[in-house]
Parts: structure tokens; sequence; C-alpha cells
């Protein structure tokens, strides 16, 4: 909800009215809000267990399954994906990161697919906004790939990592300021 006060509020072009989607993709889980008129509408709201390090442990597996559980490799792959190099390289060897891009669709996709279960159709939607730092950028990329019909209406917060937190501050500021006002 934080980050939908965050950039309605901040993007002046943005309708925070009528229904509106935050998808807040972070390392281990993808958490969706569906909001209307500012309130949220928790039976279409929720969260997929898998993100984007499950994303990193699908390429580690592909690489060598013994790889899933070193923590400082998964790191590697994962600030591999984040910030879209061309290589990684691992154990002395260098890997195309294209080739794991379909591990790393099929991961998004299952949480997308397991988020429009709960959400039903996205239609209904004026606006899609996705953030979080651990690969909000990711996912809106795979948004607009894999679903070209959304771009209309998708958004992306550039300070993704701190929405939520931004967004209830900008909400605590104005609360004090009209707390003030009305004394």
């Amino acid at each position: 909800m934080g980050a939908l006060y965050n950039y309605g509020l901040t993007h002046p072009d943005f309708n925070l009215s009528g229904w509106n989607l935050v998808i807040d993709v972070g390392g281990g889980t993808i958490d969706f809000l569906v909001a209307r008129d500012k309130a949220p509408n928790y039976e279409r709201s929720g969260a997929h267990p898998e993100s984007m390090l499950a994303c990193a442990s699908a390429v580690a597996k592909m690489i060598n399954p013994s790889l899933r559980g070193q923590y400082s490799i998964i790191q590697e792959i994962d600030t591999a994906i984040r910030e879209r190099k061309e290589t990684i390289r691992i154990s002395g060897v260098e890997y195309a990161m294209s080739d794991f891009s379909g591990a790393i669709s099929d991961v998004l996709r299952g949480g997308y697919d397991a988020m429009l279960d709960t959400i039903g159709a996205l239609e209904d939607f004026h606006s899609i906004l996705v953030c979080g730092g651990g690969g909000g950028a990711v996912f809106y990329d795979f948004l607009r790939e894999h679903h070209p019909e959304l771009r209309p209406r998708l958004r992306i917060d550039a300070g993704a990592a701190f929405s939520n937190v931004r967004g209830f501050q900008i909400v605590a500021e104005y609360t004090q300021r009209m707390g003030s006002a009305n004394r």
C-alpha cells in the first residue's frame, strides 16, 4: 500500500482512483496488492513464495545442481540477473546469462500465474505498478515482453527498494500536517 501511495502522490499523472494492482517483487516472494480507490482489497491480494532467489536457484541447478545450496553462488547469480549482466563466472567458467533466460522466465511465469489465480483477470485494473528492490525491474521487463497488452497500464517505481517505506512516510507526514491544521 505504501508503494501505491508513494507512486501516486509523487507522479501527478498517476490516478489513485479505481482499481490498481501493486506487484512487489522481492528476493523470496512476489507480493501483490489490489486496491480500489486507495483501499486495499484483501480478497484479491496475496503472495507467491518464489521470486528472484528461485530464479537464481534455477540457474544454479542448470549449471550444477550442487550449487543450489551455496549462498555466495546464489547471491552472485541473483546479482547477475538483477543487473542484467551478459555473463557470470562460476568456478572459473564463464556462462552466458542468455542461456538461462528460459529458466528465469519459467519461475517468473509461475509467480504471474499464481497471482492471476488470486486476483482474477487483469482487465479491470487502471494501473499495474511494479516495485521491489529484489527484482521489480526484472519482473517489469518480463511482463512487457510476455504480456505486451499490459504495457499501456504498466508502471515501475524507479526507487523500488524503498517504495513502501516512502509511501508510509508520505502518509504519516500528511496525517501529521492535517492533525496540526485541525487544532
